[in-house]
């Protein structure tokens, strides 16, 4: 038995792989790569600046985010600046501009 050993191995390893196939084929039909489905449309992204989707932003543009010296909280802090004024986390607004009272 020991001289017939890589035959009877052949033997079996293609008849496994022979019933995967047919089993495969009898679950999909033979059809191929229809597992995938419909590629989906690649995306795109393009950066768009805010002035020319919103017209009102065009001259003073978007808040930014920076550290500044808080008045109130008396230290520094990240803040939002917008238009020469900063507001901290904490509520408290600094103006570093002068407004023209209308």
């Amino acid at each position: 038995m020991n001289d017939r050993i890589h035959a009877g191995v052949t033997a079996l390893s293609v008849s496994f792989v022979g019933a995967v196939g047919l089993v495969r084929y009898a679950v999909t039909g033979g059809r191929r790569g229809e597992h995938r489905g419909p590629r989906a449309p690649r995306r795109i992204e393009v950066e768009v600046p805010g002035h020319h989707l919103i017209p009102a932003l065009a001259g003073t543009g978007w808040p930014a985010t920076a550290f500044r010296h808080c008045i109130g909280c008396q230290r520094t802090v990240p803040v939002v600046v917008h238009d020469g004024a900063h507001r901290c986390d904490y509520g408290h607004t600094t103006v570093h501009t002068a407004g023209v009272a209308p």
